[in-house]
């Protein structure tokens, strides 16, 4: 299903909010089971920013997860979230 609800004009000082954002997604994929012939059900939550976020759902169909959730992260939480990530000692893919 898809229908919109709404559509609004955005005032250009009001962009900028959505740029500063983070973005929790979570997903739901199917994955080989350890020990089984059978796939398990897995939810995996990834923390992306604005660009990435863009480049995800122009790739949907390479992703291979199905996005159930997108919901903003502000604030404390995403200054933290950007320390983290920005950290020397994360380990990067």
């Amino acid at each position: 299903m898809l229908q919109m609800l709404s559509e609004e004009t955005i005032p250009e000082e009001g962009v900028d909010q959505y740029f500063s954002n983070l973005y929790r997604i979570v997903c739901v994929a199917e994955k080989p089971a350890a020990h089984e012939d059978d796939a398990e059900l897995v939810r995996t939550t990834y923390v992306v920013d604005w660009e990435q976020l863009v480049h995800l759902l122009e790739d949907y169909d390479d992703f291979g997860e199905d996005i159930v959730e997108v919901t903003p992260v502000r604030g404390d939480e995403a200054c933290s979230l950007r320390r983290v990530a920005a950290s020397p000692q994360l380990a990067r893919a």
